[in-house]
């Protein structure tokens, strides 16, 4: 499944590079929509709906969470090149691992810390143009 989804992402970021004169938020409202079109089977909505004060919560992971930060990404898709999009893919997990840690007292395990480190360094490596098959011939 990750599989899956990493070539898709890939694939959305390839097409929107591409669409130069598509307006970011109509790339937005299409990749949501789809997304709630396909999701729709599996919602549980009406089983146990959200009540009151819920709804707002629900609109704000809906209109902000999801689609202005949509809008922002797929601007920024335009201008900035492929290896800066790529990097800033890798540190989303680490961005969520250091905001769990300082919302929510969440204590980082071994596991994420050793990850964290692998991510950074191969960010560094991608970013410092880093060649492991130069540095074989080398030897």
């Amino acid at each position: 499944m990750v599989l899956i989804a990493t070539s898709l992402y890939s694939i959305s970021v390839l097409m929107t590079k591409k669409l130069t004169n598509t307006p970011p938020l109509l790339i937005v409202l299409i990749q949501t929509l789809s997304g709630a079109i396909a999701m729709t089977p599996f919602i549980s909505v009406f089983v146990n709906p959200p009540i009151g004060q819920q709804w707002f919560f629900v609109m704000g992971l809906g209109v902000l969470h999801t689609a202005f930060l949509y809008y922002l990404m797929y601007s920024a898709i335009k201008k900035i090149p492929l290896n800066n999009i790529a990097i800033l893919s890798f540190i989303y997990p680490i961005s969520t691992i250091v905001i769990d840690y300082l919302f929510f007292d969440h204590v980082l395990t071994s596991t994420q810390i050793l990850g964290a480190s692998l991510i950074l360094l191969g960010v560094l490596g991608v970013k410092l143009h880093w060649n492991v098959f130069a540095l074989k011939r080398l030897k």
